[in-house]
């Protein structure tokens, strides 16, 4: 997005885009943290798991020659897990600095919100309780504003025609899922969840598409793990 552009004048940016072409959403890393790591941070803790005893001049001498993509691959190849335990793992590393922040109830409504595909599915207690996490606790992400636009303009002509993220965790889609249920506008389905090549698509729909594929999130159902699980898309 361009700098400077806020909640305040993208109505008027749009505006200025409807009738010459489409636009769509195109988001980063950048807008999860702090609730997530950055990917370089990731990668390290990654290392560290790989070998217990590296030291972090040493994760940094790696991270400053190496793409975190080479990175995460090696250490792949060097933990021989398979792909399943490997993706496991990254979701365990990806989700460790929020869940060790927020209390088990805390953690069990964000852990929900964050595997739940439908709005709908969000009993108002568990939207609460995300809610507060990301907007009264020292979690302040570039997600929040960017969700609470395109919760605004979605199912208007303002709207994307489609949302791309290289992000391997569902805030973005997960906000604003939460704050379309929260406005109790109306029991309709905006956005498609896009993780694979046959993941389901509507026409109707906004398909959000994670290009790195997703990770499962820890402790959530089987079924939950099993929507997010996409290990043939390690890296």
């Amino acid at each position: 997005m361009k700098k400077g552009l806020t909640e305040k004048n993208i109505d008027r940016a749009l505006y200025d885009r409807i009738g010459k072409q489409n636009w769509s959403l195109c988001v980063g890393a950048g807008i999860s943290q702090p609730i997530f790591p950055s990917w370089n941070r990731l990668t390290s803790n990654l290392l560290k798991e790989v070998t217990k005893s590296i030291s972090d001049d040493e994760v940094d001498k790696l991270i400053n020659n190496f793409r975190p993509d080479a990175l995460i691959q090696a250490s792949f190849n060097r933990l021989k897990l398979d792909n399943k335990e490997y993706t496991e793992l990254l979701g365990e590393l990806l989700f460790r600095d929020i869940r060790g922040k927020l209390t088990n109830d805390e953690w069990q409504s964000f852990k929900f919100v964050l595997s739940t595909k439908y709005p709908n599915d969000i009993s108002d207690a568990r939207s609460a309780d995300f809610n507060d996490i990301i907007t009264q606790r020292a979690f302040k992400t570039s997600a929040l504003d960017i969700g609470k636009v395109i919760a605004k303009i979605i199912g208007t002509k303002l709207a994307p025609i489609g949302i791309l993220s290289f992000n391997a965790e569902t805030l973005l889609f997960s906000i604003v899922n939460h704050l379309i249920n929260r406005s109790k506008r109306n029991n309709k389905l905006y956005l498609d969840l896009v993780n694979m090549s046959i993941s389901s698509r509507d026409k109707k729909r906004i398909p959000f598409i994670f290009c790195h594929g997703t990770v499962p999130v820890p402790e959530s159902t089987e079924r939950q793990k099993k929507r997010l699980l996409t290990n043939h898309k390690l890296v």
